[in-house]
């Protein structure tokens, strides 16, 4: 079981053929193209389109924006019915119609607490990825992939988890809990998850139609290494630094989330193309010089981050 389960990429998977680029400019010049053709070449309509000013072009233009906006609803209806771009409640009526599973519930809502507690679903991401990963749990062999499914579906607090099997029909399970607030600045926040959570998930996964009676199960709290990011973005002149700070920082934070699971590490190389938007000239890197190498039991726990940007001439 130890390294043998890879999980599908969705994020990976080309676009469809049936979703279609989308330019009015384009069909623009291909509608008036198409309109000349209907007219002799004496035709005092070809002078007409070779100006922007009349009434002919603006006719085309208001056909080329309505047809594009026609193309535009046709892919998102065609992405409303595919895991891999559904969103919202598109991709509830995906999960529960195909995948039989529900939106977890991180936080349920109290009308009793004032201000009232409102409710918190996990996010369209880690929905997503647990229904592409739903599949493994229909099968009764153990695999790390149901392993891996049940232990995300049994607790609110569970983020992500690592299924690992050191020797033969012993399985460990490491968990990561929910980010807190900022991914960047976990400094005072736990990467784990309490003794309630793991109490859950071990129920789960000890259920008889979960877990072959071969298996000695034992289901962990993840521990943090932590480590802290330096590192100087210099813009290319004329362009705000601060955009693309804002820009850089973003993506940063995406790819830590996905990173936030036991056992895996932190690029530099990564957190360097995170930050190398369009516009920054060059990037350096202060910390960490070295990748971020964590055991299977830890999670990579940024606890500060130094990130500057500057304007430079190189």
């Amino acid at each position: 079981m130890n390294n043998v389960f890879t999980a599908i990429n969705l994020q990976g998977l080309p676009l469809p053929n049936l979703i279609k680029p989308i330019s009015p400019e384009d069909e623009l010049l291909e509608i008036r193209a198409e309109f000349a053709t209907k007219f002799p070449a004496n035709h005092p309509i070809h002078a007409a389109l070779a100006l922007e000013s009349e009434p002919v072009n603006k006719i085309l233009e208001v056909l080329a924006y309505r047809y594009s906006l026609k193309v535009s609803e046709v892919n998102r209806t065609a992405r409303s019915l595919m895991l891999a771009y559904a969103n919202g409640a598109d991709l509830d009526h995906i999960g529960v119609t195909y995948y039989r599973v529900q939106r977890k519930i991180l936080q349920v809502k109290d009308l009793t607490t004032n201000p009232v507690t409102p409710e918190i679903l996990e996010d369209d991401t880690a929905y997503r990825d647990r229904l592409a990963l739903s599949v493994e749990a229909e099968t009764k062999a153990g695999s790390a992939g149901a392993y891996l499914f049940h232990a995300l579906s049994a607790s609110a607090q569970v983020f992500n988890a690592t299924v690992h099997s050191p020797a033969p029909t012993e399985v460990d399970v490491y968990l990561s809990g929910q980010i807190d607030g900022d991914v960047l600045e976990q400094a005072t926040k736990t990467v784990g998850v309490d003794q309630s959570a793991i109490n859950e998930v071990r129920t789960a996964l000890t259920a008889d139609d979960v877990r072959p009676l071969t298996d000695l199960l034992r289901v962990h709290s993840a521990t943090a290494k932590s480590y802290q990011i330096s590192a100087v973005i210099y813009i290319k002149s004329g362009i705000s630094p601060s955009l693309l700070l804002q820009q850089g920082l973003d993506n940063l934070r995406a790819y830590l989330r996905s990173e936030f699971k036991p056992g895996r590490r932190i690029a530099t190389s990564r957190i360097i193309g995170a930050l190398d938007v369009n516009g920054v000239s060059r990037i350096e890197l202060i910390s960490p010089a070295t990748d971020v190498l964590v055991d299977v039991s830890q999670v990579a726990h940024c606890t500060s981050y130094d990130i500057k940007a500057m304007s430079s001439n190189d």
